[in-house]
Parts: C-alpha cells; structure tokens; sequence
C-alpha cells in the first residue's frame, strides 16, 4: 500500500468515528441464552467501552447518564405486551477518566422464586433481560436498549416452600 492509501484509510476511521453512533454499553454477564435457576442471584456485568484517542475527539462520544435493568417476560407465540419487573434503575455508567479504557462495574439481582415461575411457567413464556442506557439529552445518536434472552430453571424441590 502505498503512503496516501494509509492516509485516506486513517481518514476514514476517523470519519467513521466521527459520524456514526457509538455503543458505550457491554453486557458481558448475564449471556445470551444463559440457565439461571430460580430464587439465585444473577450476577449483572457489563463494561462502559473506552473511546479511542483521536483529535479531534468524536463528535458523538455521549456516554448514557445511567442504565436501566428489566427483568422482562413474553408469552410464547406472542410479540406484543411483554411483563416486566424492574430489576434496577440504577446501575452506573460513569467512564473512565477521560474515557481513554475501559471500566468493568457488576451488580447482582435476586430471581424471582418459583411461586412466579409456577404462574409465569417457563414453557408458556420466554425470559430476557432488558438493559437501557438512559441520556440526559436524547438524540438519535444514542445506544439502543441491549436485549439477553435467558432460560429459567425452576426449582420445585421444595414447593410450596420455596
């Protein structure tokens, strides 16, 4: 290759990060389609993406003020009208100082027990968690909610008393 060809593609990187939407958000715990039993703790870990150093900086490096957890369920056959439960409003996005790595953060949230999943059954429903980067100003340029579906393991043994 020669030197301009090096030139143009450094210039397209850089306009490729200057004009396109950035996802500052990875949910590295839970997988998609991971088991997880009932009434366990579900260990939430996701990394805040570091912005590579460039001059000038990407016009779009916004990073979400927070994120939003859902603990979201769907009956089988259907797309419309999921249930939720909000398994935290809180969960801190905060980069690195000055954005130049990556930041690891993990939360946990307890499963529901099976008197949930003896009414929302995991043969007739379909479990995902839902997570949503929020903004203190919205734009278009903003990273879209992460979706992880997952598989229940109920465990019965000890019902009614579980």
């Amino acid at each position: 290759m020669t030197l301009l060809s090096h030139y143009f593609t450094l210039f397209l990187l850089v306009f490729v990060l200057t004009c396109s939407a950035q996802d500052f958000i990875q949910i590295t715990s839970p997988t998609n389609g991971q088991t997880v039993s009932s009434k366990s703790q579900l260990t939430i870990s996701y990394n805040v993406i570091g912005v590579p150093i460039v001059s000038p900086p990407p016009a779009n490096a916004t990073y979400p003020s927070g994120m939003t957890a859902e603990f979201q369920w769907l009956q089988k056959g259907t797309t419309n009208n999921p249930l939720s439960l909000n398994a935290s409003n809180s969960l801190v996005t905060k980069p690195y100082v000055a954005g130049i790595q990556n930041k690891a953060y993990t939360s946990v949230w307890n499963i529901p027990n099976c008197h949930f999943f003896s009414r929302y059954t995991p043969s007739n429903y379909n479990f995902q968690m839902v997570f949503t980067p929020t903004y203190n100003i919205p734009s278009d340029q903003n990273q879209q909610s992460i979706v992880v579906p997952l598989t229940i393991q109920v465990n019965n043994a000890t019902f009614p008393k579980c």
